[in-house]
């Protein structure tokens, strides 16, 4: 902590939703906003800037900028050049001091520390990071148009695509079936089509909490659609450790899909239990925003 800062700004932005979260030296929260995506890739870069902009003059109000530290973990940052503009953006706001990268890096900040180990995003989209030894290593997350197996998008349109199938008999029966179209507010799924295409990444997402609702009433269908999503998780975290070169492996998942813990992490030590590594698995009981935070000087 430089002689200036007294307080620190935490934002953590992603495919849904951006947090900003302001706090005193000793951690306590002195205010907070939620607000829309804030993923440059999806709504662009000048659309973040006036967002962050927004969300800043929220949470900071009151409080002299020049007495705070911030750090912005925005997902899409790791895109091109964004995080380097968006630390420029942040550098014109007068802050004591301005960072700004990858949400992926406060992701690993709030999982681990700086401990060696390995972060998994479970979001609206999904990727595995690791730190070994002061590197950083991925695997995954090559967007959904790709993959992003084990993300909110992946299982909410595993939903949507379920539902589809049971109501033109292409597919087996589900519960899904009743469930996306309540949630769609439609007689049939069918009539939603242009609306799922039109609503993007987070409309899809949005229909990922019914798989769970499904498999905890014993559908078989939604019970698949999950299996298959945290085995491509599992393969993951295999690739990421292979190249730690580690036997002992810490392992912290967070995001929304964890939220459903109890359901994820069962069948994650199921698709790992025979591998020659030795996993210890969690998920992350703070919230990701607590890694800007750290980044942000909060000690």
């Amino acid at each position: 902590m430089t002689q200036t800062e007294k307080y620190y700004l935490g934002i953590d932005g992603g495919g849904t939703k951006t947090e900003f979260r302001l706090v005193d030296a000793t951690g306590n929260l002195l205010c907070s906003a939620l607000l829309g995506a804030s993923n440059p890739n999806d709504i662009g870069l000048e659309a973040t800037c006036a967002l962050l902009a927004d969300g800043i003059a929220k949470v900071c109000a009151g409080y002299d900028r020049a007495e705070i530290s911030v750090f912005a973990g925005i997902a899409g940052a790791a895109t091109g050049e964004h995080a380097a503009h968006i630390k420029e953006y942040l550098g014109t706001l007068n802050f004591a001091r301005a960072d700004a990268a990858s949400d992926t890096r406060s992701c690993l900040a709030a999982c681990l520390r700086d401990e060696d180990g390995i972060a998994v995003i479970m979001g609206t989209g999904s990727v595995a990071y690791a730190q070994c030894g002061g590197e950083i290593l991925r695997a995954g997350g090559y967007g959904y148009l790709l993959g992003d197996a084990g993300s909110g998008f992946a299982v909410g349109a595993g939903a949507i695509l379920a539902a589809l199938q049971a109501e033109d008999g292409s597919g087996p029966a589900t519960l899904l079936r009743d469930l996306v179209a309540d949630a769609c507010g439609k007689t049939r799924v069918i009539d939603a089509l242009s609306d799922f295409y039109s609503g993007g990444k987070a409309e899809i997402a949005r229909y990922a909490p019914l798989v769970f609702k499904a498999h905890a009433k014993g559908d078989a269908v939604a019970t698949e659609i999950l299996t298959q999503n945290v085995q491509a998780i599992a393969c993951l975290i295999r690739a990421i450790s292979a190249r730690m070169g580690k036997q002992q492996v810490r392992v912290v998942l967070c995001g929304g899909l964890t939220a459903e813990k109890d359901v994820i992490l069962p069948i994650l030590k199921d698709a790992l239990a025979d591998d020659a590594r030795c996993y210890s698995l969690s998920v992350l009981e703070s919230a990701p925003i607590q890694g800007a935070l750290y980044l942000a000087g909060l000690r």
